[in-house]
């Protein structure tokens, strides 16, 4: 079993969803944990949960599209701290849109949120880890890090990036015992199927709880998956891609209609 007493973590995004599940999962096992998101709302909502944890729960409001900012806001930590065990990478959000109606606007907040957010994040603790021959860098991507989904380019553009960043500093960082993982999670019940006024009767019925997402991801990381497929769905399309291309282009297909149907 790891050991996350007193381990200092920094889990971006954690003040709704996956990511607060996160850093739940940390303080309830003796973590540091720095608490960071962008919202005001969601920041209150964090503290009102995390509250019973006392200091070992630090909050940042922090839009890590201010790439600079957060690239210190981490260095700041590890010089606070003398290490870092854990960094998140888990700020980011998506929408269903026609490719031609992503204004350039949603194109730089996604790509900051999903992408650059986490490469900050990380340029900022590569090095206290390689000084301490240690450390993990965990990102989440999405099922749609490695499939696609149409009409939702920019977010799968995004994930893919972050995929394939984690995948290359794998094989980099590895010399220096930095574990480097990706969470890639199907059909979580999270505020992002519902952050752009859908009904509850939008999110899809296969979700799992984040509690349950939660679980498997630690089982991931307590594995050493460099892929840590979140739900039967994700698992299920990342052996369909390899084995079953046929049924992943009918699926895509199909959901193309779909949205074509709802979308205005």
């Amino acid at each position: 079993m790891l050991n996350f007493d007193n381990k200092i973590c920094i889990v971006t995004g954690s003040t709704s969803g996956i990511g607060l599940g996160i850093a739940e999962y940390l303080l309830e096992r003796g973590a540091v944990v720095y608490v960071s998101g962008r919202t005001l709302a969601h920041m209150d909502n964090a503290r009102e949960k995390l509250a019973k944890y006392g200091d070992r729960a630090r909050y940042e409001m922090i839009d890590l599209c201010d790439c600079k900012r957060a690239e210190a806001y981490v260095k700041r930590i590890g010089n606070e701290n003398g290490r870092i065990d854990y960094v998140f990478a888990n700020a980011g959000g998506g929408t269903v849109t026609r490719f031609e109606e992503i204004t350039w606007e949603m194109w730089e907040d996604i790509i900051g949120s999903n992408f650059l957010g986490a490469v900050a994040a990380f340029k900022g603790a590569i090095p206290f880890m390689k000084r301490q021959n240690d450390g993990h860098l965990i990102v989440t991507s999405s099922l749609a890090g490695y499939s696609v989904n149409p009409y939702q380019a920019s977010y799968v553009a995004t994930k893919h990036a972050v995929y394939g960043m984690i995948q290359s500093l794998h094989y980099e960082l590895e010399p220096y015992h930095i574990s480097c993982q990706a969470i890639c999670p199907g059909f979580v019940r999270t505020p992002i199927f519902t952050r752009d006024g859908e009904p509850e009767e939008a999110i899809p019925p296969q979700c799992i709880s984040i509690e349950e997402a939660v679980d498997e991801i630690f089982a991931g990381v307590e594995n050493g998956d460099v892929t840590i497929k979140v739900c039967k769905e994700s698992r299920a399309y990342y052996d369909a891609i390899r084995t079953n291309p046929a049924f992943c282009d009918s699926e895509m297909r199909n959901l193309a209609a779909f949205y074509e149907t709802i979308l205005p």
